[in-house]
């Protein structure tokens, strides 16, 4: 039985009272499907094929569930399913195979003759069990499922146990912990060098981030980051990575140093309204030159509103800003939208580099990269840089930077400084 509603708030009133009525002796496993990767399918194919797909989704999923199972639409992408009158964990983990095996088996039509296999992840959690009729605690297990399967690399499902029962618990507190530590400035930039592969001199920095927690240490941005950007806090630490790292950059300006430096915005901050006054503000209150700054982005980032990123980057580049690419060969890297970016550089992955050295193939894709950004008039940096092999390559390549611990990890701005004299 297919019941869709416009309103998650209303599917979720369904929901409760179907769990309202679970009787001794019985399951219900409530299940959160998400279509991995939809933003980018949706940038890919257009919004109304994408929409089309989901519907075909829909209805492949309605075709396999009984009359005892309920489907609900709770977003663009996201699917509640509710598959009551079980009677063991065995069963409910039957019917979690039995809706993921729909993925395996067909491809989904997209318009224009386009029929496109897509993956889903998703969360399950078994009710009462689960949740012992709380629906609040039900909705938190169910979130904390369907991030597991997501982190697990997706196209799979999780069901609730008691091991993940702190996931979203800890995430919260993580969160907590992170407003704090913008409020007690914990949260400090590490400026990481970037070589002239022709001079074989610093040129310029990349800012990353690094937070001081008081008790866990210093944290990675990968440690922390996905989780603000669940959040409205990934503006805060945004705003605060753009107007430090300008400050450091204006201080260097100041005492003659010649050096760039490379500011990361993330996919959230890059849409938000009013970034780009903001980096102005940034520009002007440090009275620095903005040909020395660079906005990295990722991929990713870029094609999520295509014509958006290209008037928040000719509207920069009016004043000198610059713009790279980030992580470049590992997104949706399409040629199509390479050559209308009006960016200036490409940075390649350090997963190329990990294997470049011994895999001819990773060399061949590294060339090709270097080669293609050269007809774009793009620079290319190299990031994740190790060893003098990596390096010969790239030089042999005729790549223009590099950057990696072959020359020196993220540094504070103190010792950054005696880098460039």
């Amino acid at each position: 039985m297919l019941l869709y509603y416009d309103k998650i708030s209303e599917v979720m009133s369904r929901l409760e009272e179907a769990l309202e009525c679970v009787v001794p002796g019985e399951f219900v496993a409530l299940l959160n499907l998400d279509i991995d990767n939809f933003k980018m399918l949706n940038d890919s194919v257009g919004h109304t094929a994408a929409d089309e797909l989901v519907g075909n989704v829909e209805t492949a999923l309605n075709i396999e569930l009984s009359d005892h199972d309920y489907i609900g639409r709770s977003g663009n992408d996201e699917f509640i399913i509710l598959c009551d009158g079980l009677r063991s964990r065995e069963e409910c983990e039957a019917k979690a195979l039995q809706i993921m095996n729909v993925f395996d088996r067909h491809r989904f039509d997209a318009g224009e003759g386009r029929r496109i296999y897509v993956s889903a992840s998703m969360g399950v959690v078994i009710v009462p069990k689960d949740g012992k009729g709380n629906f609040k605690e039900i909705l938190r297990n169910l979130e904390s499922s369907l991030h597991v399967a997501k982190e697990a690399g997706k196209g799979t499902y999780r069901i609730f146990d008691s091991s993940l029962e702190n996931v979203t618990e800890d995430k919260y507190k993580l969160q907590d912990d992170m407003q704090r530590g913008l409020r007690e400035n914990q949260f400090e930039l590490y400026y990481q060098p970037k070589v002239n592969l022709h001079s074989d001199c610093v040129y310029g920095f990349e800012a990353l981030l690094r937070w001081h927690h008081p008790t866990k240490g210093i944290l990675l941005p990968s440690e922390f980051i996905p989780f603000a950007e669940e959040s409205d806090i990934i503006f805060e630490i945004g705003r605060l990575v753009l107007r430090n790292g300008c400050r450091q950059l204006g201080i260097w300006q100041k005492s003659g140093r010649d050096v760039s430096l490379a500011l990361n915005l993330s996919g959230k901050q890059f849409r938000e309204p009013g970034i780009i006054n903001f980096i102005l503000s940034c520009i002007a209150e440090n009275d620095i030159n903005p040909n020395k700054l660079e906005i990295e982005i990722t991929e990713t980032a870029a094609i999520s509103d295509f014509d958006y990123t290209i008037m928040v980057i000719n509207m920069l580049r009016q004043i000198g800003v610059t713009f790279s690419l980030d992580d470049f060969g590992t997104g949706y890297s399409s040629l199509s939208y390479l050559k209308q970016l009006p960016v200036d550089s490409l940075k390649i992955d350090k997963s190329f580099m990990d294997t470049m050295p011994d895999d001819d193939r990773d060399q061949m894709i590294v060339e090709t990269i270097i080669s293609l950004a050269k007809t774009l008039n793009m620079s290319v940096i190299a990031e994740g840089v190790e060893n003098k092999k990596q390096e010969k390559l790239l030089k042999n390549m005729n790549c223009n930077y590099a950057q990696g611990f072959l020359y020196s990890c993220a540094v504070p701005a103190n010792i950054a400084s005696l880098m460039i004299g």
